[in-house]
């Protein structure tokens, strides 16, 4: 059996059982699911990209790039003559890899399976990572991170500042929280994660050399998930140790804390849409995929995310509506608000339109925490065609948190059509948010069904009227009764629209 979890188009019956049955351990509020694996077609994996129905994997001692379907069954393997590594994908069919022996980048088009320099002239390149508008390369012998665009024209060079640690720094792996817009970079003479800005200024380490919390020996690659934490493989001892955004160790992925076998030499990971998180195990001869419930861990004071429109998104100029996910203390229910600006993307410095002290909606307790969103509806005169980024921060009357990364949008002169997005956060315990557009006046409803059809909760959203909306949903049927762990379904229908997309709920 290739494969034991799925995502998307997985086995979704398997899934939800292995999420409520599978080795699960916690630390520091952390609690960590090994939930299955691939094993057919898989040799000695390295490098991992996992997309919305695809993952790939460099084989480096075969010299392959292999290629699975979303439920684990190998698709293609193209040759690539040469000891790749590095691996990230410019979409399903494109994908980016490090050559150091030729020092380039090399783009590979899976369609024609044609091979050519994305990027040349480095010295050592070790690392990268393509985003939404941008491809970071480190190259370890320059100790430094080129920027690119997504067609390979270099847009600018970080030169990275001396650390300072004990011995000379050499950097192995890179990452990029987007969040935070700072690079984390493994120092692996030093044992560190190493963050930097985008202007190559050290801002701070994680880690340590060792085994106990916090600490790793040999690391692999280094990654950043959505909420900024940083995971690095430890090739020694069989793990993934995990810290948060501010570099706290949070909690360690290691099999044999589940009682399970010991990872074989990890050395890449991937995160994939659903938040699972995928490790390669080189001597291992598998891909192992865990789940990490980190809704127990603890959370920034103040905190606010983007929920729409995300970056990339497009957003009618008749439309402007802005809306921020906000976390804090529970003691500021009543309390909370956002501020919220906007700018143009060739002119950051000029805030274009802003609003303060934005009174927070739908607030949710949950234990210590308080959940809520905030919405902004300027009256701006944008112009179609142009980019456009806004951001939020939340703040209360005597506090305020940081303000989050810009979400970069390209406002159009036509209405929306009716669309349905992918609820955020997901997976989630116990509320999530689900965005839609509505293109229309008239009846419209939002429906969740279980695993099984049954459907469990239902709201009409006609009455919001035309435009991009938001609605919570907190887990429970329409009784108000807590729902169980595992996978459900969510259908907007508007007339002739009809789409449905899959969440999961963790407890």
């Amino acid at each position: 059996m290739s494969i034991r979890h799925g995502s998307r188009k997985w086995s979704l019956a398997a899934l939800a059982v292995l999420l409520l049955t599978a080795g699960a351990q916690a630390a520091h509020g952390v609690e960590v699911r090994h939930v299955g694996s691939i094993t057919a077609g898989v040799t000695a994996p390295t490098s991992l990209v996992v997309g919305p129905d695809y993952v790939a994997a460099l084989e480096p001692y075969t010299q392959q790039l292999v290629t699975y379907t979303s439920d684990g069954i190998a698709t293609r393997t193209v040759e690539l003559a040469t000891r790749a590594a590095a691996l990230d994908a410019l979409d399903a069919s494109r994908y980016l890899f490090c050559e150091a022996e030729r020092g380039q980048v090399t783009l590979l088009n899976l369609s024609s399976g044609q091979q050519s320099v994305f990027l040349a002239g480095l010295g050592d390149p070790r690392g990268l990572v393509v985003t939404g508008t941008e491809v970071f390369v480190l190259d370890a012998d320059r100790a430094m991170v080129l920027i690119t665009d997504r067609q390979g024209n270099l847009l600018e060079q970080v030169v990275l500042a001396a650390p300072g640690l004990t011995h000379e720094s050499w950097f192995s792996a890179l990452a990029w929280d987007s969040g935070r817009e700072v690079f984390q970079l493994l120092d692996q003479t030093n044992s560190r994660v190493v963050t930097y800005d985008r202007q190559g200024a050290v801002l701070g380490t994680m880690g340590a050399f060792g085994a106990g919390d916090g600490e790793f020996t040999r690391g692999g690659e280094v990654l950043c998930d959505a909420g900024g934490w940083v995971y690095v493989v430890d090739r020694y001892q069989g793990q993934v140790v995990v810290f948060d955004a501010t570099g706290d160790f949070m909690t360690r992925v290691n099999p044999v804390d589940l009682g399970l076998e010991r990872l074989q030499v990890p050395v890449g990971l991937a995160i994939d849409g659903d938040g699972f998180l995928y490790v390669s195990a080189t001597e291992g001869a598998a891909i192992q995929i865990f789940h990490l419930d980190k809704s127990a861990g603890p959370v920034p004071a103040l905190l606010a995310r983007p929920v729409s429109p995300g970056s990339g998104a497009e957003l009618a100029l008749n439309q402007l509506r802005f809306v921020a996910g906000l976390q804090g203390p529970a003691d500021l229910a009543g309390n909370l608000m956002a501020d919220f600006r906007l700018v143009a993307r060739a002119d950051t410095a000029t805030v274009l339109g802003s609003a303060n002290g934005v009174v927070a909606a739908d607030e949710t307790v949950v234990g210590d925490l308080l959940i809520a969103s905030a919405t902004w509806r300027p009256e701006l005169n944008l112009t179609a065609g142009t980019e456009y980024g806004w951001q939020a921060r939340a703040r209360s009357n005597d506090q305020q948190g940081t303000w989050m990364a810009f979400n970069w949008f390209v406002p159009t002169a036509v209405r929306l059509p009716y669309r349905l997005d992918q609820n955020s956060p997901n997976p989630f315990n116990p509320r999530t948010i689900i965005s839609f557009n509505l293109a229309g006046d008239g009846p419209a409803r939002l429906r969740v069904f279980d695993i099984r059809g049954h459907q469990v909760w239902t709201r009409d959203v006609g009455s919001l009227g035309v435009g991009t909306h938001q609605l919570p949903w907190q887990g429970v049927n329409n009784t108000g009764a807590a729902l169980p762990s595992g996978i459900y379904f969510y259908r907007l229908e508007a007339g002739q629209f009809s789409e449905t997309r899959k969440m999961v709920l963790t407890r």
